[in-house]
């Protein structure tokens, strides 16, 4: 991890203090968030910020608190909207897309889209939404 007098940077994610701050954010709330962002645990934050797994744990509560959100995945969606959190984005995965090595699957979970009320579950098909 590397931090900056305005970022924090982990493995893919970075965080920019200032709109952290914005956001009411510590920078070692931020930092928890980021690392969570990442998919780690409390305990594992806690030993990457050396602290203990259920201080990290509170950090990232605390964070959760201050953006109003209920889940971890929530805060760190709410972080991306509010353009805390930028992600790095994989060369390989957009020389697949501009190739279309991918297109196959996005084309099918274009054409079958699953829709569920409450008593009866339909499926419709992409052609009827077609203009």
């Amino acid at each position: 991890m590397a931090t900056t007098l305005n970022n924090i940077t982990a493995s893919t994610i970075s965080a920019n203090l200032f709109s952290a701050n914005l956001l009411g954010l510590t920078p070692r709330q931020t930092e928890a968030s980021t690392w969570a962002a990442e998919g780690k645990t409390d305990d594992e934050i806690g030993a990457i910020m050396s602290c203990t797994g259920r201080t990290a744990k509170k950090h990232v509560l605390d964070a959760m608190k201050s953006t109003n959100t209920h889940t971890r995945a929530q805060l760190v969606a709410k972080l991306f909207m509010a353009r805390v959190f930028s992600a790095a984005v994989n060369l390989s995965l957009i020389i697949c897309l501009s190739s279309g090595l991918v297109a196959g699957t996005t084309d099918n979970a274009m054409r079958t889209r699953t829709r569920t009320t409450t008593s009866v579950r339909t499926v419709r098909t992409g052609r009827e939404y077609a203009a």
